[in-house]
Order: C-alpha cells, then structure tokens, then sequence
C-alpha cells in the first residue's frame, strides 16, 4: 500500500499560496468597498489618485525652523550682554603690557601694528559697549599723538600712556 493511500489527503497549511488579505476597514455610511480600495480617512490629501506630500513638506519646514529658533534663544539667553566687549578690552590690555607704545621709526613695524591692534579692540569693545568709550579714547589718545606729531618723548605723549594703563588697571 502507498503511503498516499493510508493517509486521507488534507490541505497542508503551509504549502498554500500565499494570499494577502484586504484591509480591514469600517465602511463609512454603509457604503461597500473593494478589498484594495483604501477608505479616504487614511489618505484625505489625493490629487488624482495620487498622496499628497505637502502635510510632510509643511511639517519638516516647521520642525526646522522651531528647531533653529530654539536654538537661537537658547544662545541669545545663555549669553550676557557685552561678553564680547569685555572679551576684546581685556584683548586690548593684554596686547598693550607686552607693547611699549612709540615712534615706529624707532620701534618695530610689529611692535606698531600690534599697538594700533590693542586701539582698534579698544574700539571694537565701545562699540559693542558704550559704557566703554572712555576706555578707548585713552587707547586712542597716544596713539593719535604719535600719528601726529612723530613724537613719543613728550609730557602729553607721556601721560596719555599712563591713562591708557589706567584704564587697563580700571576694568
């Protein structure tokens, strides 16, 4: 007897085709649907046929810029005012111990540079903050004397030095 025989034939489950299933989905208004027609809840924006990818468009364009303002007054809160200026005075001080202001024919084409670079973070530091424009008035001052006059032996010369070291000393 064959094996075919003493057996009774029953479907084997796992050897069926596979067949996907319609979605099940409550009918709106008694209204029967076809298994692949999808209900217009799922999907409201169509334009012929087709899904609409603004809703995503609208909301990615939101995310990013909620994002981005996030982090901005995240940043202009954190920050305090005039932490720039203190930063480019305190610049200007530290440039001004290593430098002895003077005559660049005398000095250092260098040595000036980095003195007219202590009066320009002077001014940088007021403009951020105008509580600051005294200080960079006495950095100004004997560079402008120099500038002017190609002297750095005078009592002026001198004693507008020794106010922009005040100044420093005052911060």
């Amino acid at each position: 007897m064959s094996e075919s025989s003493r057996y009774p034939q029953q479907p084997e489950p796992h050897r069926q085709a596979y067949q996907p299933q319609a979605l099940h989905q409550p009918q709106s208004l008694g209204q029967p649907q076809s298994p692949g027609q999808l209900s217009p809840s799922l999907h409201q924006s169509t334009h012929n046929g087709r899904v609409s990818r603004l809703p995503l468009v609208v909301a990615a364009v939101a995310g990013l810029v909620l994002g981005g303002g996030g982090v901005g007054l995240t940043w202009w809160l954190t920050s305090g005012p005039g932490e720039a200026a203190e930063a480019d005075a305190a610049a200007a001080c530290a440039v001004a111990e290593r430098v002895e202001p003077g005559v660049p024919s005398e000095k250092s084409m260098g040595e000036y540079r980095r003195w007219a670079a202590a009066v320009e973070l002077a001014n940088a530091a007021a403009e951020e903050d105008p509580a600051l424009e005294q200080f960079a008035e006495a950095f100004a001052k004997p560079y402008l004397l120099v500038r002017q006059t190609m002297a750095d032996d005078t009592a002026d010369f001198r004693q507008a030095v020794t106010g922009m070291r005040a100044a420093c000393d005052d911060l």
